[in-house]
């Protein structure tokens, strides 16, 4: 027996170019849309109601996270390297295509880089931590190093672990311990 689906809000009018990327809220109260126009558009799940648009100028929304548990503060990756709603310039001039959140920590990844940054409140961000990429092998030596994609895992052996998928490449699995002490992080793991 197919699915069957029921229509509850019909969203539209807001964005004049393709949606990139959708995220629902920790609770599934607010739906964020992004989309190559520069707009971010805010949804109520509950009435449809469209509560904010930010418009980013030229920029294009890349991808959005929501930083949880809270639903209130989310983050997008932009064409031009900033990570928005804050402002943050996580990679200079290359678009964040790439966004990962635990707790109060978010992995931003680029072509072949990856940034482990801290963040206070929506205002205060720390760069702790490049992740180096993994070595090239005899198969693979000719290959550029580009990311594809980044994710938090709960692992047997590390409650907190990062994948980080590699074209080409594989994928490096950096495990973390539970208190985030950057000091830690990088020496443990041979980042920079």
């Amino acid at each position: 027996m197919p699915l069957q689906y029921k229509l509850y809000h019909h969203l539209e009018e807001e964005h004049e170019d393709t949606i990139t990327s959708l995220a629902f809220s920790a609770h599934g109260t607010y739906l964020a849309a992004g989309s190559l126009d520069g707009k971010l558009t805010l949804w109520s799940t509950l009435s449809g109601w469209k509560i904010h648009v930010i418009v980013t100028g030229n920029n294009a929304v890349l991808l959005i996270i929501w930083i949880m548990p809270s639903e209130n503060c989310l983050l997008c990756g932009l064409t031009n390297g900033l990570v928005t709603v804050t402002g943050f310039a996580a990679h200079s001039g290359s678009p964040v295509e790439y966004l990962a959140g635990a707790d109060h920590v978010v992995v931003t990844g680029t072509h072949s880089e990856v940034f482990l940054w801290s963040h206070e409140g929506t205002a205060k961000w720390t760069q702790l931590a490049q992740i180096l990429p993994p070595p090239s092998i005899s198969v693979n030596h000719e290959s550029e190093v580009i990311v594809t994609s980044l994710a938090w895992a709960c692992m047997k052996y590390s409650e907190r672990t990062l994948l980080v998928a590699y074209l080409h490449h594989g994928i490096l699995y950096v495990s973390f311990p539970l208190a985030w002490e950057a000091t830690d992080c990088l020496s443990a793991f041979g980042m920079q």
